[in-house]
């Protein structure tokens, strides 16, 4: 059971984020029509969320952003090649699926839901929450310091196979007080068996 001690705070530097943009406008160009997103979630933003979650969950894991880096970079390489972009796994030789979003409202992290599409979900996978913590401004398309939450963690076999009623029909999900705590999130556990 995660409590908000429990929690991790990431703080993204203005370049960092400016990287973040740079990647999400060229993968806004590859994956529209792999992803089932809302109509109404722009693309960018979408890959936007996922980049800066993936970032913090790097420097959480590694102490920096370059594994996420390179898993973009070969993300792209698969792109051009026809092949998926990271298999599930947000970063190299890891089998861990980073689940960002926003939280607009200001919300009770705990309240909060990890979803993941029922096609995504493999039960070793671990998969995370982060939440982009909303900018006084509310524009997450500005380049400025962002922050994001880790919340907790769960395997895919511990997700719970729901109808959610939003736009994520059928999502399997973990409300986040359920989730594992961070700090019992190990690379060694982890590793992918054929990079051990």
């Amino acid at each position: 059971m995660t409590t908000k001690s429990d929690y991790v705070q990431i703080a993204l530097h203005a370049k960092t984020v400016s990287i973040a943009h740079s990647l999400a406008a060229i993968y806004a160009l590859y994956e529209s029509n792999e992803l089932d997103i809302p109509e109404e979630i722009k693309c960018f933003e979408w890959n936007l969320l996922g980049i800066l979650g993936e970032f913090a969950l790097s420097t959480y894991l590694t102490g920096g952003i370059a594994a996420a880096l390179i898993s973009r970079h070969n993300g792209i390489a698969n792109a051009l090649q026809g092949k998926p972009f990271d298999y599930g796994h947000d970063l190299p030789a890891l089998n861990v699926d980073c689940k960002t979003t926003r939280n607009r409202a200001n919300h009770q992290l705990c309240g909060l839901h990890l979803l993941v599409h029922p096609r995504h979900v493999r039960n070793s996978r671990a998969y995370v929450l982060a939440v982009l913590d909303e900018p006084k401004d509310g524009d997450v398309g500005r380049i400025q310091p962002l922050s994001v939450q880790l919340v907790g963690w769960c395997y895919g076999r511990e997700l719970e196979a729901a109808v959610n009623p939003n736009s994520f029909t059928g999502a399997h999900r973990l409300k986040a007080i359920n989730l594992r705590p961070m700090s019992t999130l190990h690379v060694e556990d982890i590793r992918l068996r054929e990079c051990a």
